[in-house]
């Protein structure tokens, strides 16, 4: 009797055991059922970009496009036709086809040639540099009356056919007066106001930034024509810039300006030749 007491309570542990074990497995089988793979011990990865599985990621606004500031044509140093109209008081640059005749214009200034009691003559003339002529281009040039051009170029009056049928003139194209050499914050306002009708006394007054051009990209045997020609108010009225205030110092154009250069007029449309 005492051994089938003793053999029942043997079978009665061993179940206890096995239903452990059994409920051990079930834990572990959940427990790994939880877990990713690709990731041990982390849980279940969330997608990379922080939105939640199956939602869309909404796309990135689009910008405003940045505005393309106005530029100016890239210009090159060679030889242009260059002609000066006292009617209109303007400008006219052209550039040279392959055989160096008049082509495309390509840039318009306004400018101040003589005043009444002075003469801009008509007739031709043509730009050297100073490896040609000594006194052929300045970036200060002492003028009549004591007073200063900037970034001068002289007109040499053509006497012949040849390159060496020239002579020198007191003729040039500069900037309007300044008091001082070298101190670009000493010009003269109200001469810069004339610009636009004739207020020079016989040299071609220009802005600084259309004296500067000339000196730097009008090579050698650039021929230039001043002439009668026409009025041109259309364009006139688009180069002619805003007066200056009393007491002003700089020429608005000047990149010397401390702060800079300003857009003092929209500045005429102008035609340049197509790149082949």
């Amino acid at each position: 009797m005492q051994r089938k007491s003793t053999q029942r309570s043997g079978s009665f542990y061993i179940a206890i055991l096995l239903a452990a074990i059994a409920i051990l497995l079930i834990v572990l089988l959940v427990r790994s059922c939880g877990k990713d793979e690709s990731d041990p011990g982390q849980g279940t990865p969330e997608p990379a970009s922080g939105t939640p599985s199956g939602e869309t990621t909404p796309a990135a606004p689009t910008p405003d496009p940045t505005p393309t500031p106005r530029k100016e044509p890239e210009y090159k140093y060679q030889r242009y036709h260059i002609e000066v109209s006292v009617k209109a008081q303007i400008v006219y640059i052209y550039d040279l086809d392959e055989k160096g005749n008049k082509n495309n214009l390509v840039k318009t200034m306004i400018c101040s040639t003589a005043r009444e009691g002075y003469e801009t003559p008509l007739q031709k003339w043509v730009l050297l540099d100073n490896d040609i002529h000594w006194d052929a281009r300045h970036v200060w040039k002492w003028l009549n009356g004591n007073i200063y051009g900037h970034y001068a170029t002289r007109m040499y009056k053509v006497t012949g056919d040849g390159k060496d049928d020239y002579e020198r003139t007191g003729y040039l194209f500069h900037s309007v007066p300044y008091q001082y050499e070298g101190k670009n914050d000493s010009l003269f306002w109200d001469k810069w106001n004339l610009l636009g009708q004739p207020g020079s006394e016989g040299c071609i007054r220009l802005m600084v930034a259309d004296s500067l051009w000339i000196y730097t990209y009008c090579a050698p045997y650039t021929y230039v024509y001043t002439m009668e020609g026409e009025e041109d108010p259309d364009l006139w009225n688009d180069l002619k810039p805003s007066p200056l205030e009393e007491g002003t110092k700089y020429d608005p154009t000047d990149p010397e300006r401390p702060d800079g250069p300003l857009e003092v007029t929209p500045r005429a449309p102008i035609y340049i030749t197509p790149k082949p």
